[in-house]
């Protein structure tokens, strides 16, 4: 079911996730100004509202005052890159794919991956991965078949 109409539309610059039959469970996207909405499942709080009391079927504005440049979304959780480099994620950490943060996860946008600031960052499979501005690639995250790139599986 689509959501309802509004009276003012907001353009949205960047989009990720696979919808609310998919996946990921939920769309996340950034406002030309820098806003991030969430909408789909909350489950484990990646809708970042402070919450993981209930879904949206309508896009909802993420707690806190961040400006964000990009979103992804996979799973149970959220990060996105703020306009000054930094990385933020809601939601799951059950894997590691804050890169630290708190191990429960947060309903919250958190400071994430502080020790790496990538120009890119992508989720999936219970990892996220990033690429530094001098072109190196770092993943943090589940490893259990050498996803997270880190020398031998984490078995």
């Amino acid at each position: 079911m689509a959501p309802p109409a509004t009276k003012t539309p907001t353009r949205l610059r960047r989009r990720s996730g696979s919808g609310p039959t998919g996946p990921s469970l939920r769309e996340a996207a950034i406002t030309t100004s820098g806003a991030a909405y969430c909408w789909g499942d909350n489950s484990a709080g990646q809708l970042g509202i402070g919450s993981n009391k209930k879904m949206s079927v309508v896009p909802v504005p993420v707690a806190g005052d961040v400006n964000f440049t990009s979103v992804t979304a996979a799973g149970q959780t959220t990060c996105a890159m703020s306009q000054a480099g930094e990385v933020y994620c809601w939601g799951s950490n059950a894997e590691g794919q804050f890169g630290g943060g708190p191990a429960e996860g947060s309903a919250i946008p958190v400071r994430a991956a502080e020790a790496f600031a990538p120009i890119a960052l992508s989720l999936g499979g219970g990892r996220a991965c990033g690429l530094a501005r001098d072109g190196t690639p770092a993943c943090w995250g589940r490893g259990t078949s050498g996803q997270a790139a880190a020398g031998p599986a984490d078995r």
